[in-house]
């Protein structure tokens, strides 16, 4: 294993966590205004918000 399959892995962990999140908000009608919003609501670290598209759309890998 290298850096890049390493961070490849970790990525791909953190879309899925965020998806996972996403998916519980809509199932209980949790509504965010902006995804800072969202992402302020569960402590995603700021470095993560790369991963983030318009609205709480996580960018496929």
């Amino acid at each position: 294993m290298n850096d890049q399959t390493v961070d490849q892995g970790e990525t791909s962990a953190n879309i899925f966590a965020i998806k996972l999140l996403q998916k519980y908000c809509n199932d209980n009608e949790y509504h965010f205004d902006s995804y800072y919003k969202f992402a302020k609501a569960f402590c995603i670290p700021h470095n993560l918000y790369y991963l983030f598209n318009d609205g709480c759309i996580v960018q496929s890998q």
